[in-house]
């Protein structure tokens, strides 16, 4: 699985428009949004920004992650309608 990474400029551009109670989800599969889905049903949180971070043992299409984010949203919206945000899906496979 192979896909660029979002830039350091977009990364500032996204945490700036964070609000104060946005958590970060890790994301990488069905699994991720199932425990995104359980966060959010403890009501104290209005904003999620998914993130995929990439291993060199990631393997699959990176297609599945953009799917499963718009899943996830169509689930968010039909429960929680516009009280809860969805970020964008950012990208990190930065490599120590």
């Amino acid at each position: 699985m192979i896909h660029e990474n979002n830039s350091l400029k977009e990364w500032d551009t996204v945490i700036r428009q964070c609000s104060p109670d946005t958590v970060i989800g890790e994301f990488a599969g069905r699994d991720s949004v199932a425990a995104i889905l359980k966060v959010l049903e403890e009501g104290e949180v209005s904003s999620v920004l998914p993130v995929a971070t990439f291993a060199p043992v990631e393997y699959g299409a990176a297609q599945v992650l953009e799917d499963n984010v718009h899943r996830m949203r169509q689930q968010v919206a039909h429960r929680y309608g516009s009280r809860i945000t969805i970020g964008p899906l950012m990208y990190d496979s930065h490599q120590a």
